[in-house]
């Protein structure tokens, strides 16, 4: 598989730009700052957000908020990490970016996860070479073996480490449908254009984050493949007081749109939502920028030219949002109540 590398640019922690926290989320707002920061002579749009498909192993995957410069012509994207705030710049192929900003992890540590693989009682062999900076374990036993990177990144154990002809394990191709179905109340917008499989998943991926299991194989395949699924419930056994109030709530919602077979919401054109925007702020004269897209619609937020402070953001179904907090990110956004 060729890939592309990232020409890795490591923006100072101590910026004003990014969470005081280390693992606070760097918004989709927050990201296309730093890449404006960063780079002040271009203008940007945000495009998705994405998981690598390489991680740590057993870790969930880095995510990157994807920005396109809208009139550069350097070729390839700008990836900013959604924890640390780091820009990775020349990205072509998001999904399959190669993270290299884990942290180290010791010779021990190296064999844990060995042990984790082959089995506590597994005799376990280990060649070390040193490629660069890092170090590559290749561990094996007489049943299998595999190459740990000294970040706990697994590579294809196939291919000759000597001849640097190393290839990253995918650790998984997709996260979750509806990643925050356990702790925010989904809409029936969020579901706009999933089929009635689709809608399956998002339902039982619910009961699979409590790690229950499934007869379907279909489905237990499904969720075996998933970075942070550990299938230790036997569906027969499997407790639904376990579930909150909120997982019930969107297990009951995802259920009656699969029995309906889906549905979708009609979508504003781009001049039926400027004139929604200006008959709100009450002004001919607007200004307005794409804050991205969730679950396949567009967020817009539109200033009034003549009062800055005057502001609204518009999904593109015509949904209204206050546009004073945007810094949890558009999943956060505050529906804005007209009266």
């Amino acid at each position: 598989m060729n890939k592309k590398l990232a020409i890795f640019i490591t923006m100072m922690l101590s910026s004003p730009l990014i969470a005081k926290e280390q693992e606070q989320l760097i918004s989709a707002q927050k990201a296309m700052k730093l890449v404006e920061a960063y780079n002040p002579d271009d203008e940007y749009r945000y495009t998705k957000t994405v998981y690598s498909h390489y991680g740590q192993y057993g870790e969930e995957p880095p995510s990157f908020h994807i920005i396109y410069p809208k009139n550069s012509t350097s070729a390839g994207y700008y990836a900013v990490h959604t924890v640390t705030g780091e820009i990775l710049h020349g990205i072509t192929e998001p999904e399959l970016l190669l993270y290299d900003g884990f942290p180290k992890i010791g010779e021990d540590e190296v064999y844990e996860i060995g042990r984790q693989i082959f089995g506590a009682d597994a005799t376990i062999c280990a060649e070390v070479e040193k490629i660069g900076e890092r170090l590559y374990y290749h561990l094996s036993t007489d049943q299998a073996d595999i190459i740990l990177r000294d970040d706990a990144v697994e590579f294809n154990a196939n291919l000759y480490l000597n001849n640097h002809k190393l290839e990253p394990v995918e650790i998984s191709t997709a996260g979750y449908v509806f990643p925050n179905s356990h702790k925010c109340y989904l809409e029936e917008w969020q579901l706009d254009g999933l089929t009635v499989e689709q809608l399956r998943i998002a339902r039982n991926e619910i009961y699979a984050r409590h790690g229950r299991t499934f007869h379907s194989k279909e489905l237990q395949d499904y969720f075996n493949a998933r970075y942070w699924y550990n299938g230790t419930v036997d569906c027969d056994c499997f407790d639904e007081q376990t579930l909150n109030e909120i997982e019930r709530a969107n297990i009951s919602l995802i259920q009656k749109w699969e029995q309906m077979g889906g549905f979708s919401l009609p979508k504003l054109t781009q001049d039926e939502i400027t004139q929604l925007a200006q008959s709100l702020l009450s002004s001919e004269e607007v200004r307005s920028c794409v804050l991205g897209s969730l679950a396949g619609y567009s967020y817009y937020e539109f200033i009034s030219a003549i009062d800055p402070t005057v502001k609204v953001i518009i999904r593109e179904d015509g949904a209204l949002f206050d546009a004073g907090d945007k810094l949890g990110g558009l999943s956060s956004l505050k529906p804005l109540i007209i009266t």
